[in-house]
């Protein structure tokens, strides 16, 4: 920061004052990646998301206190998701579809066709979606 006062134009100090700070804060504080999960199923409720933001939060609550009731109410709330998500009325419905046609040759004898009745049942998707 000794140079900053070698120089006479404010914009030349505010570059020099700007790289260095930036540089700082980046070995200090460097960048973390996350990943957004975004929830695309059709069968994925509002009710289902609530229960499994319940069933994270008590995961932590036993991870931190690792008492048998907090993993007691984890386990319950996990049996639940798994139910509510076994059973939600759109997966049922998408599933039917799929094995109702999994026999016509028409349908799932080129993938195209397939993939025509899959898109049919889940609006926006695409082939690359699924590599």
């Amino acid at each position: 920061m000794s140079g900053v006062s070698n120089f006479n134009d404010v914009e030349k100090v505010w570059k020099v004052f700007k790289s260095h700070f930036l540089f700082a804060v980046d070995s200090i504080a460097p960048f973390k990646t996350i990943r957004i999960k975004q929830r695309t199923e059709p069968w994925m409720s509002e009710d289902i998301l609530k229960v499994i933001r319940l069933r994270n939060a008590a995961f932590k609550d036993y991870r931190k206190n690792g008492n048998d009731a907090s993993f007691a109410q984890y386990k319950r709330l996990r049996n639940e998701v798994q139910g509510l998500i076994k059973n939600a009325p759109q997966k049922s419905i998408f599933i039917d579809k799929i094995l109702e046609h999994q026999n016509d040759s028409k349908s799932f004898g080129r993938p195209s066709k397939s993939w025509d009745m899959v898109k049919k049942q889940k609006p926006g998707l695409s082939i690359s979606a699924w590599r």
